[in-house]
Formats: C-alpha cells, sequence, structure tokens
C-alpha cells in the first residue's frame, strides 16, 4: 500500500498535471450538455407557449384525417419521436455524471460514491444498505421515467373542437310589421290553405313524436330536409355558408362564419350552435265529463247517412256564436275524436293570449276527452346542428328565457290544431286518437292520457312556428328569401370544427412537463457544479467512460487497486467501499490508484488536487 503511494507521488512529479498542455480544456466539454439540454427546454417550453398563446393549434386537414383514421399510427409516431427526445436528454445526463465521475476522480473518490455515481448514471434504482444514495437514484428513476409521457403528452396531437363565431338573421315573431304581414295572411286564407295542404300529415307527425318523446323513447322529425329531435321547437333550421355575404341581405336560412374555417373540413366533422327564436306553448289538460250544462258546454248531434253511415257534429258556445267540428263515421260505430274552442274575432287576435280548446273522444277514445289550456309562446332556443351536411336538429330553451305573446302566430296554431284533429278522422278510426292510444298503451312510466295529450298539442304548436316561418321563405312583400329588415331579428352561434390537434389545458398543460424540466435541470447543474471543481481531466484520462464494463475492468487490473477487497463477499466488499481511488499512472499504465489516508494528507497532494 505505501508502495502504491510512493508511486503515486513520483507519479505526480512527472507529468505535473496541473499544466495546461497535458490536461483538458476546463469549458469544452459541459457546452454541449448544457446547449443541448437548453435546446430541449426550449423545443419544449417554446412548443407550450405557442400553444398558450394561441389556445389551439389543429393538424392540417390531411394530417388530422390520416391519423383519425390511423389512430394506431399516430400513437406509433408520436410516441417514438418522445421516446427519441427522451433518450437524448437521457444521453446528455449520462454524459453529465460521466464527466462528474471523471473530476472526481482528478482527487481522491471512495469506492462507494463511484460505484453509486455508475449506477445513477445509468438511471437504475439503488436498493442497499445506504439509504442517502437509495433516495437519490430513487428520485432520478421516478423523474426518468416522467419523460417518455411528459414528451408524449406534448407533442401527441388530442381531439379538440376549434370554436368559430356565426352570425345571421331571422324571423321576428316579435316584430309588429311581421305580426301586422301574419294577421293579413290569416284574414286572407294565405296560411290556413297552407296548413290545410300536405302540411296535414306533418301535424300529426309532430305531435305523435312529441308524445313519443315525452313517454320516454328516443324519436325524430323530418321536414325540410331536417331531422328534428323530439320537435321543431318552432325553429327554422339554418344552413351555413362559407361566406361573407352582408348580413343585411343574407337570408334567413344562411348563417356565414366571423372567421377562417379550416380549409377543407367536411360538415360531417363539425357542429353548429345556434341561438334562435323558436314557437312552443304552456299547455295543462284536465279529464272532464262534458254534456250540454257543463262549464264548458259540448253539444253532440248525430244523423243517419245513405249507405250505412252517421253524421256527427260536436260544438261548443262561445262568447260570440259556437265553433263546430264534423265526422262521418259508419253507423255501426262510434269511433271518432273532435276538437273544438273559442277564438276571439279576427280583429283582435293579436291580444288573445290562451285558448281553451275540447278534445273530445267517443267510442274507442272517450278517455281523450279532456279540456286544455293552450298558452303560446315565443322562446328563445339553443338549437345544435350536426351529421351530415349538419342536418340532425336539437333544439331546447335557452337558460333564462322568458317567455313572450306571440301574437297572431298563436291564432295560426290554434288552426293548425283543429284541422290537424278534423282531417284525422276517417269513417272507421282518428289516426291522432290512435296514436295516443298507441303510446299510452306501450310506455312504461305511467303518465296518463292527459299529459300525453299536453305533449300533443306542444308538438303541434311548435311545428306551426316552423312550417309557418318556411312558408315566409316562399312570399312576396316584405317576406321571401331576401325579406325586409323591419320583420328580421340578428342571431348568432359559433361552428364548433371536431379535429386533433394541440389545445392548452392550463396549469395540467404545464405539470406535465415538469419531468422533462427537473432532469434538464439536473443535468445542467451536474455539468456546472462538475466544471465549478474542475482543474482539467489529464488528456490520457478525457475518454475514460466509467459506464463501459471494458474500460472499468481495465482500469482496476492496473493493479493499483490490490489491497482494497480481500474476498468477493458481500462484507469484505462493503468494508472495501470507503477506500478511496483516482485515476492515475499504475507502473507506466492508467488505471485506478488506492490511495491512502496519509497520502490524501501530504502537501503535494492538497496542491495537485
Amino acid at each position: 500500500m505505501a508502495q502504491a503511494g510512493t508511486t503515486l507521488r513520483q507519479e505526480k512529479r512527472s507529468h505535473s498535471w496541473g499544466s495546461s498542455d497535458h490536461i483538458t480544456s476546463r469549458i469544452a466539454w459541459p457546452l454541449y450538455i448544457i446547449f443541448g439540454q437548453l435546446a430541449l427546454l426550449l423545443l419544449c417550453f417554446g412548443f407550450l407557449a405557442s400553444v398558450r398563446s394561441r389556445g389551439q393549434i389543429p393538424l392540417t386537414q390531411d394530417a388530422a384525417d390520416f391519423f383519425t383514421a390511423n389512430p394506431q399510427v399516430k400513437s406509433y409516431v408520436f410516441t417514438l419521436l418522445a421516446n427519441a427526445l427522451a433518450l437524448v436528454s437521457s444521453y446528455l445526463f449520462t454524459q453529465a455524471v460521466r464527466h462528474a465521475i471523471l473530476v472526481s476522480l482528478t482527487r481522491p473518490l471512495s469506492l462507494s460514491t463511484l460505484g453509486h455515481g455508475i449506477i445513477i448514471s445509468r438511471k437504475s434504482l439503488i436498493l442497499n444498505r445506504h439509504y442517502k444514495w437509495v433516495a437519490i437514484s430513487g428520485a432520478i428513476f421516478i423523474v426518468s421515467l416522467g419523460q417518455t409521457p411528459g414528451w408524449s403528452s406534448l407533442l401527441t396531437p388530442n381531439p379538440i373542437s376549434v370554436i368559430v363565431p356565426i352570425i345571421g338573421r331571422e324571423f321576428d315573431f316579435t316584430s309588429p310589421a311581421l305580426q301586422s304581414t301574419v294577421n293579413t295572411l290569416l284574414n286572407n286564407g294565405t296560411i290556413d290553405y297552407y296548413l290545410h295542404s300536405t302540411l296535414l300529415s306533418f301535424v300529426d307527425a309532430s305531435g305523435a313524436a312529441s308524445s313519443t318523446a315525452k313517454a320516454g323513447y328516443p324519436v325524430f322529425l323530418d321536414f325540410g330536409g331536417y331531422a328534428h329531435r323530439t320537435s321543431t321547437r318552432g325553429i327554422l333550421p339554418v344552413r351555413l355558408q362559407d361566406s361573407a355575404m352582408d348580413a343585411a341581405t343574407r337570408s334567413p336560412r344562411i348563417v356565414s362564419n366571423t372567421a377562417p374555417l379550416q380549409a377543407g373540413v367536411a360538415r360531417s366533422d363539425m357542429s353548429l350552435v345556434m341561438s334562435q327564436q323558436g314557437l312552443t306553448a304552456n299547455v295543462s289538460c284536465v279529464p272532464m265529463v262534458l254534456s250540454d250544462r257543463s262549464r264548458p258546454t259540448l253539444h253532440r248531434t248525430s244523423q243517419a247517412l245513405a249507405g250505412g253511415f252517421t253524421l256527427w257534429n260536436v260544438s261548443t258556445d262561445c262568447s260570440v256564436g259556437q265553433d263546430s267540428s264534423d265526422a262521418v263515421t259508419r253507423a255501426d260505430t262510434a269511433d271518432s275524436l273532435f276538437m273544438v274552442g273559442c277564438q276571439v274575432p279576427s280583429q283582435n287576435i293579436v291580444a288573445q293570449k290562451s285558448f281553451d280548446v275540447i278534445v273530445f273522444g267517443q267510442g274507442i277514445y272517450s278517455n281523450i276527452s279532456h279540456v286544455c289550456s293552450v298558452t303560446p309562446q315565443i322562446q328563445n332556443m339553443v338549437a345544435n346542428y350536426t351529421g351530415k351536411d349538419l342536418s340532425l336538429v336539437s333544439a331546447d330553451f335557452a337558460p333564462g328565457s322568458i317567455p313572450i305573446n306571440p301574437g297572431p302566430i298563436a291564432f295560426a296554431a290554434t288552426r293548425a290544431m283543429k284541422s290537424g284533429f278534423t282531417y284525422a278522422q276517417s269513417t272507421l278510426l282518428n289516426s291522432i286518437g290512435d296514436s295516443l292510444l298507441s303510446i299510452f298503451l306501450d310506455q312504461q312510466q305511467g303518465l296518463s292520457l292527459g299529459t300525453l295529450l299536453e305533449a300533443y298539442i306542444t308538438g303541434i304548436v311548435e311545428f306551426t312556428g316552423t312550417a309557418i316561418k318556411t312558408q315566409f321563405l316562399t312570399l312576396a312583400g316584405n317576406l321571401g328569401p331576401k325579406p325586409s329588415q323591419d320583420v328580421m331579428r340578428p342571431t348568432n352561434g359559433t361552428v364548433i370544427v371536431h379535429t386533433i390537434g394541440y389545445e392548452y389545458d392550463g396549469i395540467a398543460s404545464v405539470l406535465v412537463l415538469m419531468p422533462i424540466l427537473a432532469f434538464s435541470v439536473l443535468s445542467i447543474a451536474i455539468a456546472i457544479v462538475a466544471q465549478f471543481y474542475n482543474r482539467g481531466i489529464p488528456l490520457t484520462n478525457a475518454d475514460f467512460d466509467p459506464n463501459d464494463p471494458w474500460l472499468l475492468m481495465a482500469a482496476a487490473s492496473a493493479g493499483g487497486m490490490s489491497k482494497i477487497f480481500h474476498n468477493i463477499e458481500e462484507d469484505d466488499v462493503e468494508k472495501g467501499l470507503s477506500n478511496r481511488i483516482m485515476l492515475g499512472e499504475v507502473e507506466g499504465r492508467d488505471g485506478f490508484l488506492h490511495v491512502q489516508q496519509e497520502d490524501i494528507r501530504t502537501p503535494l497532494l492538497t496542491r495537485h488536487f
């Protein structure tokens, strides 16, 4: 052992390791570690800052379509990229620890520190009695595990929704000019003629759809090229047109975006959310036995007709005259369903807010007899458009919407209701009555016929609003496809483009990158601290890599460590770990030198190390 110390002192005198001609530059080797990790941090947090500043960065449509159609390829590509970046960072960390070990080996270094440092440079766990090293290795191991997930979470594009504002305009049922026009159309029979046309089948379908939905079943009502979920809610469905058309001349059915849409996006990859004015009704129905003496009154007469038929007439007394309804059935059946109700004179229809209607059934429909109070009202709706060509419509009441008296349009709704009940009657049955009974018998929620009738009437009123707005587009005057401003109101909404890309998710977007930051900062810190203590590494030792098992065995086999370990038993190895070594020359070759305590205290070592 003493001989080794003597050899060490002799070698130091001959080589003069403090000379700049024989040592590496003090600044060159850590630069690529520091700049490499800084480049990774710049890529990581620069990309995050870009996403945060823009909020969202969607992929190009071609890339989005490709990765959406090939999700496994997407996972493979971006996981591979994340792994590559994590491996670069790990390599730089390993090099930082390697150089720190080389710097430390220019001074006496304990075998324990050397061995544990080598394990840590590999980011492996240390499991022994040296708890400080166990804790350090555990922390580095955990941080290193978070690098690949961190890069993957940053770089992998995920489903995002890009929101683009849209604007448009629509018919305004609260407009005095439009109410005056509707009043005129009611009085000259234009609206009645329209409602009594092929729309009669939709009147029954709209009521049945509303009642079916009330019973808990999914249902769509097809009308005008759109599929309405449950009910039309009285809105006029819109079409999205990517156009700079002036809002003042835009058709009520056309809405357009106020910011560019992503090029090439299919309508099926979009959804549209619009704030629109709708028409609905507050309906309350109660069962009642009706007769000449009930309130309201109900008069029923019958008359035999030739051919084995019977003419039925049902009427009720109004403040002015009566309202009546007729039906013809076969003589052997009385199965029929009627609707009658009183309305104010036509010159005052704007003032009428609610209507009392009688639904009277006989035969198999007798249980449907109810007196209903119907209050049509304008409500703001939120309409969602999805599916191919944005033709699936789901509308519901906007939060905080306040009901408004619709004026004469309510009058049109009651006419549609009565027409629907009248034309649903045949000589054998009534299709509305059959629909109500079928829904009542099939439903599982225990709803009464009155509740289903309320939903039925509501559906008819809501459909009437949509149908009449659709008719407005075909008329002249202040209506038509380009109506005057005084019958319109502005509306707005958003287009939601469903694609994949990058989106800032608040603090979570930063937290998942902490392992990347911690690992890079640790690598830089190790390089800087090692450089602070570095007086230069002998050129003959500059390429020594303690992670290389062959180089490690070559250095150990030089002979300078022959007296450190007495055996390979665990206890013998543990005792030897407290010994200190350094890199030097042993009998003319480079290798590990055993440095004893008296060698560390010598002025020579103090001066050189």
